[in-house]
């Protein structure tokens, strides 16, 4: 190989940064039943804020509207609590990828100098004062407005094991990584979740 003596190393890496990923994945979207095994591990936050125990999240029902300017993102803002809105430095707009690039497009449309900027700049967005941060595993049509810090991530360091397996004769190497974990939305009054209801 390429790397030479390095390779491992470089494995390893590329192991944790996988990790990383599926654990953001598995925190967004779990749903901790159902027939994907791998979703099916944990609940995670959009099925925490979903579940009839949370019931101090507020649902934006925004009936998939994709006029975020005019529609959706004043929905969310409008019903997240006044006492949250207090310091906007703290609280966003968390939408996917996908969705920030619409907005962001909504925002050219407008014959202003705003428009402009977002049309010849990388200008980070916002709506409001509030930023809206783009996060790759927020499905397009969910949006989250609220504390990103007010969505917890636990994870037992103690019970968190890497395991690596190496077979000669297949020239594999195996890596098992094994962890206790839990998503958690600790103030539900905190965040408002819009999606299509219907």
């Amino acid at each position: 190989n390429i790397e030479g003596a390095n390779i491992q190393d470089k494995l390893m890496r590329l192991f944790a940064q996988q990790y990383s990923n599926d654990l953001c994945d598995l925190a967004i979207n779990g749903l901790g039943t159902g027939a994907d095994p791998f979703l099916s591990i944990e609940k995670g936050w959009l099925a925490l804020m979903k579940d009839s125990d949370h019931t101090g999240t507020h649902i934006v029902d925004t009936a998939s509207s994709t006029d975020y300017l005019g529609v959706v993102f004043p929905a969310l803002v409008a019903a997240m609590p006044e006492k949250w809105k207090r310091n906007p430095a703290q609280i966003e707009l968390m939408v996917s990828p996908e969705v920030e690039e619409k907005y962001r497009l909504q925002l050219t449309a407008r014959n202003t100098a705003l428009g402009d900027a977002f049309l010849a700049t990388d200008k980070a967005a916002s709506y409001l004062g509030y930023k809206v941060n783009a996060y790759p595993y927020i499905p397009n049509g969910v949006q989250l407005f609220g504390n990103p810090k007010n969505l917890a991530v636990g994870i037992h360091a103690r019970d968190m094991r890497v395991g690596k397996q190496i077979q000669e004769r297949k020239r594999i190497v195996e890596v098992t990584i094994t962890s206790r974990l839990d998503f958690e939305v600790v103030m539900d009054d905190q965040v408002v979740l819009g999606y299509d209801v219907a």
